[in-house]
């Protein structure tokens, strides 16, 4: 499971090359603290919107959760469509109360809390239909122990999600170098992978990636390819 070159991830100038991820959350509360406005990683919601739609099937009681929010926008589009019932979650209580403050009259019923997506003790099992990771998967892999720490996130994960949930991982990574990183070693997840052609130069392949997690044995692994609205 060694990473290897990450070429696919964004280049110095959007994500600095002093960046310690591994530092948890005194370096992202630092990071929001310098950087306060909201900015969303991978791409924004107009971009995704069309492969993502599938999975949400106008559900408007669906159960989401926003795992490794930090300041994304993407719960304030998906909330302004009436997917009221949204749970954010971030490492970083810096973040994590900016947020809050932003959306507290616009958004009353969108929730925030500060928790480890690792170790997310104050959920039950089964508390959500939908999970969402915009490039919280990227950030881990610029971590050390990658394996492990895949492991416990997936682990948790899973645990969360209802028996028929899914899991949306969005990344900057092509399916060469990530499919192996959903292996039966770290996950039991069945992964679909949704090409979504990108819309600014971040990413490196010109194209965004989004693993479709779910329990069923007959999920698919092959690439399907969406254009952006």
């Amino acid at each position: 499971f060694v990473s290897g070159s990450l070429l696919w991830l964004p280049s110095p100038t959007f994500m600095a090359e002093e960046d310690h991820y591994d530092e948890g959350p005194e370096y992202w509360n630092k990071r929001y603290l310098k950087e306060p406005k909201p900015a969303d990683w991978v791409a924004k919601y107009d971009a995704l919107r069309e492969a993502l739609s599938p999975f949400f099937v106008g559900n408007l009681d669906m159960r989401i959760c926003h795992l490794g929010c930090g300041n994304s926008l993407l719960a304030e589009a998906l909330y302004d469509e009436g997917y009221h019932n949204i749970v954010n979650v971030d490492i970083s209580e810096v973040v994590i109360e900016q947020m809050r403050v932003r959306n507290a009259e616009q958004r009353p019923g969108m929730e925030w809390q500060v928790a480890d997506c690792k170790s997310m003790s104050s959920f039950e099992d089964g508390r959500f239909d939908l999970m969402i990771d915009k490039a919280l998967i990227d950030t881990l892999l610029c971590e050390d122990n990658v394996p492990d720490l895949l492991s416990a996130y997936f682990k948790e994960v899973e645990r969360v999600m209802t028996a028929d949930g899914l899991a949306l991982f969005i990344s900057f990574g092509p399916p060469d170098m990530m499919l192996k990183y959903f292996s039966p070693e770290l996950t039991t997840l069945a992964v679909e992978v949704v090409e979504v052609k990108a819309t600014s130069t971040k990413s490196a392949t010109g194209k965004h990636f989004v693993y479709v997690g779910r329990r069923a044995k007959d999920a698919k692994c092959e690439p399907r390819r969406h254009s952006p609205l």
